[in-house]
């Protein structure tokens, strides 16, 4: 599955009303499918960790999103992980770590297979590149840090800390019983999953914000409507 079908199941899983409000924000700057879960559940992870830590500071709804933003969010996506995978392993070049992208389904944690096999127990069944079972060069934070800048992450430090942070255990197994399934997260889940990621009080305030004042006209271009 590509990169665009995952961006469209999350466009499916995140409650409508926040999509519009807040999330098509941190969607399109944040929402990247690097991480240490499934690649959809990475986009959902990043895109509330992102609003959480880091929230809007006026208020704009949207009814659609651009499929060329999306589309650059996705490309984005790519290089970051492609970017982790040669700042672990110096000897893989960019063909070396799409195979091992393209071999674990974009799964980046069952790409890497050195980096904390007990985290899922399939990941020795994943037909991994060889490249990948040598030593790596480097470690999970300075590695994630690299994908957030090939990325463009509007914050690759903070994203960094927080990924490197959230692959341990525990919080996985957490986050991983509130997006089992692939129905549509109500507001609570999401919620829950704000105070999971961004452990402070602003992760789940809802402050009044100033509305913001459009200056231009919508782009009439191809969109996606969130309904």
């Amino acid at each position: 599955m590509g990169c665009t079908s995952r961006h469209l199941l999350v466009l499916a899983r995140l409650p409508t009303g926040k999509l519009r409000s807040r999330f098509h924000r941190s969607l399109l700057a944040a929402g990247h499918c690097y991480g240490p879960l499934d690649p959809v559940s990475n986009i959902i992870v990043n895109t509330i960790w992102y609003d959480a830590a880091f929230p809007p500071t006026v208020k704009l709804e949207m009814d659609t999103i651009g499929t060329f933003s999306l589309h650059r969010t996705e490309n984005c996506s790519l290089y970051g992980m492609v970017s982790f995978l040669c700042t672990r392993y110096h000897h893989v070049d960019f063909h070396q770590a799409m195979r091992g992208l393209l071999n674990a389904d974009g799964y980046l944690f069952k790409a890497d297979v050195t980096l904390n096999m007990d985290l899922d127990p399939y990941i020795n069944n994943t037909m991994s590149t060889p490249a990948f079972f040598a030593a790596p060069h480097t470690g999970m934070e300075e590695a994630f840090f690299a994908a957030a800048t090939a990325a463009c992450h509007p914050k690759p430090e903070a994203q960094a800390k927080f990924l490197f942070q959230c692959s341990n255990v525990p919080m996985l197994r957490n986050a991983s019983i509130v997006l089992k399934g692939d129905g549509q997260l109500s507001s609570q889940d999401v919620q829950c999953l704000a105070k999971l990621l961004c452990q402070t009080e602003a992760a789940c305030s809802e402050l009044p914000l100033p509305s913001f004042r459009r200056t231009w006209n919508p782009c009439t271009s191809s969109r996606l409507y969130v309904v």
